[in-house]
């Protein structure tokens, strides 16, 4: 997984998107409104050490995603269930990708939630059958969720 904030939220996007493709095809008829994606973004102490949770769950038995996708997903990866999770500890440029917004909004005492605005973007544009379904900013970072259409 990379460690640029925007280039691991990309990766995870279509890592989710790539698995969710494979089960529709394999299973057509799934309820697409079971499956979701969460994305949590802490700022760090600098631009160097933010923290991220990521998170997928598509009510299928992931135990089997390497077999499926051909690949290990590598470090800072775990399957629970039905849940692919990644989480770091070493997240960097979170705050010069989005950190700018969040003071301009701050600035204003505008609502902080638009400047979850470019990770929404981010996902949409790997996985377009991701919408979001929740965002919430604040000065601490983000918790974006989305639902699949």
């Amino acid at each position: 997984m990379p460690q640029d904030a925007h280039d691991a939220v990309e990766a995870f996007a279509r890592l989710a998107c790539t698995t969710y493709n494979w089960i529709q095809r394999k299973y057509p008829e799934r309820d697409k409104h079971l499956y979701w994606i969460v994305i949590k973004l802490k700022f760090g102490t600098d631009d160097s050490n933010a923290h991220a949770k990521f998170k997928f769950d598509f009510d299928y038995g992931m135990g089997g995603i390497q077999h499926i996708l051909g690949m290990e997903l590598g470090e800072g990866f775990s399957i629970n269930g039905d849940d692919v999770e990644y989480e770091s500890e070493k997240i960097e440029n979170l705050r010069s990708w989005v950190g700018i917004a969040v003071e301009r909004l701050k600035a204003q005492g505008a609502s902080l939630n638009s400047a979850a605005d470019a990770i929404v973007a981010t996902v949409e544009n790997n996985c377009p059958d991701a919408h979001v379904d929740a965002k919430v900013a604040d000065e601490d970072g983000f918790y974006v969720t989305f639902r699949f259409r």
